[in-house]
C-alpha cells in the first residue's frame, strides 16, 4: 500500500502505527514491482517484437504500477537542491506540490538514463550463440536485471533510515512513522537478506559487484544531503532508489560487457 497502487483489499489493517514495520519488506515489494516490470517488458515484446518499445513501455507499465512515487520524490530533490541555497528554502521548495525547471529537467534526463542503461544489455540471445534457445536463455538477463534492480534499489533507502538521521521536524511528513527511530536489527537483517536471497536466485557471484556502486552512490547521496539539510526527507529515500536503481543497470551492463563468465 506505501510503495504501490497495486489493491490490497479494504479489510486489509492499514494502520499509521503499522507503517514503521513496513522498510524491511522494502526489497519484497521491489522484487514484486519488477516482475510486473519484467512481465510488461515480455507482453510487449511478444506482441510487437521490438526491444526498445519493450523496455518503454515496461518503464510506463512500473511508474503506473508505483503511482511514480520514487520518480515524484527524485524530482522534489532535483527542484530543491536546484533551487535552494539554505536548509529551509531547500525544505520548502521539495514540499511544493509543483514541478519546476531542475525537477523536469532531472526527472527526464533519469527516465532517459534508465531507457539507455536497460537498452546496454542483451536482451534477446537469440541474435547471438551464447545461450540455448530456451525461454531463460533468451530473456533471463533483462528479466533478473529488473527484478534484482527494483528490489536491491529498495534496500537502499531502508539502509539510509537505518544509519541515518531526518533532517528536520517531521510534522506534516508522510514518512514521519518511518523516520522515528531505526529498524531493529532483526528487521533491518530480514531486509538484507532478502534482497541478498533474490539476487542470489538470480545472477551469478560476480555480479554482485554491482551492489558496490550502489551503496556508494547511496553513501555520497546521503553525504550532500547531511551537507545541505541535515540528514534526509521522504523525498531524499525516493532520488535514493532512484539513482541506486540506474546505478544498477549500468553496474550490470559494465559487468556483462568486461567481466569475463558473467551469468544469470
Amino acid at each position: 500500500m506505501f510503495l504501490t497502487r497495486l489493491p490490497v483489499g479494504k479489510n486489509f489493517p492499514h494502520h499509521p502505527d503499522l507503517l514503521p514495520q513496513t522498510p524491511k519488506y522494502f526489497p519484497v515489494a521491489g522484487a514484486l514491482i519488477g516482475c510486473i516490470q519484467a512481465g510488461f517488458w515480455l507482453a510487449a515484446y511478444a506482441i510487437w517484437q521490438q526491444s526498445g518499445l519493450a523496455t518503454l513501455l515496461c518503464m510506463l507499465g512500473t511508474i503506473w504500477a508505483t503511482g511514480a512515487f520514487h520518480e515524484d520524490g527524485f524530482a522534489d530533490v532535483c527542484d530543491g537542491f536546484g533551487g535552494g541555497w539554505t536548509k529551509e528554502q531547500i525544505l520548502t521548495i521539495m514540499k511544493d506540490s509543483r514541478l519546476g525547471t531542475y525537477g523536469t529537467v532531472g526527472l527526464t534526463g533519469m527516465l532517459a538514463a534508465r531507457f539507455m542503461a536497460l537498452m546496454l544489455l542483451p536482451q534477446d540471445f537469440t541474435t547471438c550463440n551464447l545461450h540455448e534457445n530456451t525461454f531463460w536463455g533468451r530473456f533471463g538477463l533483462i528479466i533478473s536485471t529488473l527484478i534484482a534492480g527494483h528490489c536491491l534499489s529498495r534496500l537502499m533507502p531502508v539502509i539510509a533510515i537505518q544509519f541515518g538521521q531526518y533532517a528536520t521536524d517531521n510534522t506534516g511528513s508522510k514518512t514521519k512513522p518511518l523516520a522515528s527511530a531505526p529498524l531493529k536489527p532483526l528487521a533491518f537483517a530480514i531486509a538484507c537478506a532478502t534482497a541478498a536471497l533474490v539476487l542470489m536466485l538470480l545472477f551469478t557471484w560476480n555480479c554482485w559487484l554491482a551492489v558496490l556502486p550502489m551503496l556508494l552512490a547511496t553513501w555520497l547521496l546521503y553525504r550532500f544531503f547531511y551537507k545541505w539539510i541535515g540528514g534526509y526527507t521522504g523525498d531524499c529515500l525516493g532520488a535514493i532508489q532512484q539513482v541506486s536503481e540506474l546505478v544498477f543497470y549500468l553496474s550490470i551492463a559494465l559487468l556483462w560487457k568486461w567481466v569475463p563468465y558473467i551469468n544469470f
